[in-house]
């Protein structure tokens, strides 16, 4: 009997626990929701605003909030003004159905009894103005989520978007549901990924033909296999969180119908991968993006296989932040914002930062072209070292190489002619022949010049290093009024 009035006194004492945890947190959700509106406002205005420039404002707003014992509801606005549309509004109604903690039934009857705040779903509702929305999901509410918010307001995520599938006069839309799963922290900082299946558009865009006529072309664009993993670690700084980010396509296709005196802009791409990595040293941050293509087609010319990776390295992270901060704002007062933003730009060049292009790489069935470049800027004042025409001072490392190979050279030149041109089957080989035959003079006369070097004429090397404060082509020196000179031609728009 006493072991049966202790067992019931512990579970009175755990229920009440509960329930008294119930309704605090129902009363802290409460109390933090307008913080997160004021978030969320933030994160839209940093994140898009400078994007969509002045025309489209975009801003949550709270119309309901139903605090129950176990469980809220509250209701939210996305409103969309398009003021190049004399200010027309598009609402986006939300609906959420919040369970309070410190654990959830819906968490308690599943077993998973981490303590969190809220554990809740979300949809999005229908309204006049976006009844095209909920036509394209065939009357599926188009956004649906899943979420839970800790009391450390870390934020658990599983969001839905609904396939569409959508025809109104030249408009098509077809799509699989995407998934996006995330882990982060209140202003959207730590793990998210995001997987499509398939996108495709099809749509008008106006453009001009050959005699500069303004016509319609039906362009359709199409994506398959889209996979985001971004895992980022927040930071002192808001917008300089570090870690990993990859961005993979299997294939991006753009294509345009044929269309009397005018060339369609076709491009295919395909295994597209973006690999990123940002880490932290102390108060610098340094990028490394790496990005691949694995086949380039333009107008049926396979161009090959693309290759830019890119480093940069002793960013200011505080400076950096600001500069980011400040371009978030632009729109606000783009006279004083562009004024600030100079100001930031020239604060990151004396934190001595370090850019490399490790390579920049065009691979064709014949060969392989390169560049690489590696600089590190030095402690001097930039304007002063400009007025003063001393260029090399402002680096403390100075080098690039080029490789050329020729057979490459001659594949991509011709593929571009082309492309350009879109040169008849029976022209190409009087063409092709010109174009390496002009291909062969302009080697021949880089080797003269010094400018490249070779031991075979099929392939050639350039390379421009800082030595001694000096900077030397492929070993001769390069005097600094040419250096000055040939600054000043691009600057002008001589190149």
């Amino acid at each position: 009997m006493k072991k049966s009035s202790l067992a019931i006194g512990v579970v009175a004492v755990l229920v009440a626990a509960w329930a008294g945890g119930t309704w605090y947190s129902g009363k802290i959700l409460e109390q933090k929701y307008p913080d997160y509106i004021k978030t969320g406002n933030e994160n839209i205005h940093s994140s898009y605003s400078a994007a969509l420039g002045e025309n489209i404002k975009l801003e949550v707003k709270n119309v309901r909030f139903e605090r129950g014992f176990f469980s809220s509801t509250i209701e939210d606005q996305l409103i969309i003004t398009d003021n190049s549309h004399d200010g027309k509004q598009f609402i986006v109604p939300f609906k959420t159905v919040a369970e309070h903690g410190p654990i959830p039934l819906s968490r308690l009857t599943s077993l998973h009894w981490t303590p969190v705040m809220t554990a809740a779903k979300t949809e999005i509702l229908e309204d006049p103005s976006i009844s095209e929305l909920f036509k394209a999901s065939k009357g599926v509410t188009p956004l649906s989520s899943q979420f839970t918010i800790s009391y450390s307001e870390q934020i658990q995520q599983k969001t839905t978007i609904a396939a569409f599938d959508y025809q109104q006069d030249d408009l098509v839309i077809n799509s699989t549901p995407i998934q996006i799963e995330s882990d982060t922290n209140k202003q959207g900082v730590g793990l998210i990924k995001l997987d499509l299946d398939h996108f495709t558009l099809s749509a008008n865009a106006t453009k001009w033909n050959n005699q500069y006529e303004e016509i319609q072309v039906k362009r359709d664009l199409t994506l398959h296999k889209v996979k985001l993993n971004s895992d980022l670690t927040p930071s002192k700084w808001r917008y300089v969180p570090s870690g990993k980010q990859l961005f993979t396509i299997e294939s991006f296709e753009l294509k345009e119908e044929p269309v009397e005196n005018y060339q369609p802009l076709n491009i295919s791409l395909k295994n597209i991968l973006l690999d990123y990595d940002t880490t932290l040293s102390g108060d610098n941050v340094n990028y490394v993006l790496n990005n691949n293509i694995d086949e380039v087609s333009i107008r049926d010319q396979n161009i090959g296989k693309l290759v830019f990776n890119l480093g940069l390295g002793h960013l200011k992270a505080d400076t950096l932040n600001s500069l980011i901060e400040i371009y978030s704002q632009m729109y606000n007062n783009p006279e004083e914002q562009q004024q600030k933003l100079s100001e930031a730009g020239l604060a990151l060049l004396k934190n001595q930062p370090t850019l490399s292009l490790q390579p920049f790489s065009l691979k064709n069935n014949a060969g392989e072209n390169k560049l690489a470049l590696d600089i590190a800027m030095s402690k001097e004042d930039p304007s002063a070292v400009l007025m003063q025409g001393k260029i090399l001072s402002l680096f403390d490392k100075f080098e690039f190489n080029a490789d050329v190979n020729k057979a490459a050279a001659e594949q991509f030149l011709i593929s571009q002619e082309i492309i350009d041109h879109a040169t008849p089957a029976e022209q190409l080989a009087e063409v092709s022949a010109k174009i390496k035959a002009n291909l062969a003079q302009q080697l021949e006369s880089a080797v003269q010049q010094k400018m490249l070097i070779t031991s075979d004429n099929q392939n050639y090397q350039s390379k421009l290093i800082l030595e001694n404060g000096q900077l030397k082509l492929n070993g001769e020196t390069v005097p600094e009024e040419v250096i000055t000179q040939t600054l000043l031609f691009i600057f002008m728009g001589g190149f």
